[in-house]
């Protein structure tokens, strides 16, 4: 839980900072549903969803630099320190592609067990012919996020080492973060259940354009405040195992 809490009060604690650091990434992620909601689509959503992978990793950045440096001017989403940005994104596809290695594995072993120990098949065929999904699709979905997610914060420290000037390569990360699996994981649980009952609200709402537009409206801070506290648990497990610093929680 320390992990989790420390993250959460360096959030909460300089909210004004993460408003002035993340007030853009937040301005999109508001856009996306509200222009849903006017009927424009297509290629507008497509050009939001770029802008808002790029304007996520320069926020990322501005926000290891506030941290890490004490330097609130350091911290400029609009301006990272040059090469910042494309390390970060390749970084970022290295990470991704182990991502898909891992949920391919973790998938087909959650389905395996749960279908032959439990009996409870991932995906059922309806009388009428259909697919849907059984007993285990949930548990095995929120089982892959926590996986996928511990994974990523594995090699998390490369992500604020390049934010400060450093470089820390996979391997390095993995090994370094491994007393703190344990932490790693009670926050990947936190912050997956959390991010679950965002998306079971959706349960309640239409299931039309509106409906859909209407959800994005109502989660949309709470997304961009999960957002940051992803942020900031690396952040913060950079300034704990490289930098030495306490938790402060």
């Amino acid at each position: 839980m320390r992990l989790f809490i420390h993250s959460w009060r360096q959030v909460v604690g300089n909210f004004a900072q993460a408003l002035r650091v993340g007030k853009l990434l937040l301005a999109l992620t508001l856009a996306s549903p509200l222009l849903m909601l006017l009927g424009l689509g297509g290629a507008v959503q497509g050009l939001l969803f770029i802008a808002s992978i790029a304007l996520s990793i320069t926020t990322a950045i501005a926000w290891h630099r506030f941290v890490l440096l004490a330097d609130p001017d350091a911290a400029d989403p609009l301006n990272p320190p040059p090469g910042s940005f494309q390390a970060y994104f390749l970084t970022g596809l290295r990470v991704a592609l182990l991502l898909f290695v891992a949920v391919l594995l973790a998938s087909t072993f959650a389905s395996l067990v749960a279908g032959l120990v439990f009996g409870a098949p991932f995906m059922v065929e309806l009388p009428d012919g259909t697919i849907a999904p059984g007993p285990a699709y949930l548990p095995i979905l929120l089982f892959i996020a926590v996986v996928m997610n511990t994974m990523f914060n594995r090699f998390a420290l490369c992500f604020p080492a390049i934010a400060v000037g450093r470089r820390i390569d996979l391997r390095e990360s993995w090994e370094r973060t491994a007393p703190m699996n344990g932490q790693i994981i009670v926050t990947s649980v936190l912050m997956i259940a959390a991010i679950a009952a965002l998306q079971a609200i959706a349960l309640g709402l239409p299931s039309n354009s509106a409906g859909g537009a209407l959800l994005g409206i109502v989660i949309a801070v709470p997304i961009w405040i999960f957002t940051m506290l992803g942020i900031s648990v690396m952040t913060t497990l950079y300034g704990h195992l490289v930098e030495g610093r306490a938790l402060n929680a």
